[in-house]
């Protein structure tokens, strides 16, 4: 399933205001803006939303937000739509449906109805959800409900990245030997717990496509594998084994741990790693990164972005990323871009599908695509045509 469109808003008609306009995203997506314009703010959104779908969260975790969504996916040539109205923690309203067709509302009491699959040949059924819960969560059925099961997949599916942060790099990690054993971890920083979920399922095969997307990075191995730390000593007792990445970078005769790794080499194992796995499992994603490249040379930067968009095109997964960056701005072609503009607390994403003509226009100057968003190339336009919500 993939998100074609998102229209958020928080704390409307207060000075507190901060509304997202119908934003449309493509397969590959790079949200380009000035400082201050809501990159990362706009991928915190998604993914916040994406926690209380997989009921990670509960909506009380939105500190006391008010905060409306409205969704738009595509999910195998249907259109699915879902909205969500949280005040003051709590649930107000929630709504589902398909190609147009209701399959799912509450309102602000948590009651609502509920298309039921299996009940008289198929109808819509009354039903009570605690105002705290989403009831896309605390309903989800595969014989009754299962249209909600997308929503959820999506929700399990999505990862977002800080590129710029240590991703893990400065963490160890211990196996324990548990019956039944704990879940593993699937955060941002869990690249170790990945690595080594991934050997144990696909083996060598995984192995050897990572090394082979490292070396086409840039980063030439001749081995990577979990081991104890070289670069640090852990003398006091521990529950489990301690271990990290460890790599045999092909020019040296020594090994390089994690911790001894520069940061941008571990950033792009990370990332690659999660890339890795997502081939071998046949799995589609929606992967999520912030300020994509940065720590990296121009050379390594721009592969990475030529992985990252095979990867995608390869597999059908969406990808999202967000920079400042003029040497990936220049590597990422304008279709692919979307332009953040802010007004006051009012947000509005240009694209290729919104303003093809300014697009295509730009194309006509010769210019690189930095200078797109340097010259602010998108003003040209009159402010009546600009003003967000018109």
């Amino acid at each position: 399933m993939r998100l074609e469109s998102i229209r958020y808003a928080e704390f409307e008609n207060t000075d507190q205001e901060w509304v997202l306009e119908d934003f449309t995203l493509g397969l590959i997506n790079l949200l380009v803006g000035k400082n201050a314009t809501g990159k990362t703010r706009v991928l915190n959104i998604i993914h916040a939303l994406a926690l209380l779908l997989r009921n990670d969260r509960k909506p009380s975790s939105l500190l006391n937000q008010s905060c409306t969504y409205h969704l738009r996916f595509e999910h195998e040539a249907k259109r699915l739509q879902y909205q969500l109205d949280v005040k003051e923690s709590l649930v107000r309203g929630e709504s589902f449906r398909a190609d147009g067709k209701e399959l799912l509302v509450r309102g602000d009491q948590g009651e609502g109805k509920i298309w039921a699959e299996q009940i008289d040949g198929g109808k819509m059924v009354r039903f009570q959800t605690p105002v705290n819960e989403l009831a896309a969560v605390a309903r989800q059925d595969a014989i009754q409900h299962p249209f909600l099961a997308p929503l959820a997949d999506w929700a399990r599916s999505l990862r977002l990245f800080f590129f710029g942060s240590p991703l893990g790099k400065d963490l160890l990690t211990f196996f324990v030997q548990r019956d039944p054993p704990l879940p593993r971890e699937d955060g941002m920083q869990a690249a170790v717990a990945v690595f080594h979920e991934a050997t144990e399922k696909f083996g060598d095969e995984f192995k050897n496509r990572l090394i082979g997307d490292m070396g086409e990075l840039g980063y030439p191995l001749d081995d990577i594998k979990l081991d104890a730390p070289l670069s640090i000593r852990v003398e006091l007792p521990v529950p489990g084994d301690h271990l990290c990445l460890v790599a045999k970078e092909s020019d040296l005769k020594g090994r390089t741990d994690q911790r001894a790794m520069s940061q941008g080499m571990f950033r792009a194992l990370a990332i690659l790693i999660r890339l890795a796995q997502s081939r071998l499992s046949h799995v589609k994603m929606c992967l999520m990164i912030d300020d994509i490249g940065e720590g990296l040379d121009f050379e390594r930067s721009t592969r990475l972005i030529e992985i990252l968009r095979h990867w995608a095109e390869e597999t059908g997964s969406q990808l999202i990323m967000s920079t400042n960056d003029r040497f990936v701005m220049n590597h990422v072609p304008l279709e692919e871009w979307s332009v953040l503009q802010r007004n006051c607390g009012r947000v509005r994403a240009l694209n290729h599908e919104n303003s093809k003509e300014l697009f295509e226009n730009f194309r006509f100057t010769g210019l690189s695509n930095f200078s797109f968003l340097e010259m602010d190339f998108m003003n040209q336009r009159s402010e009546k045509e600009l003003a967000v919500g018109e």
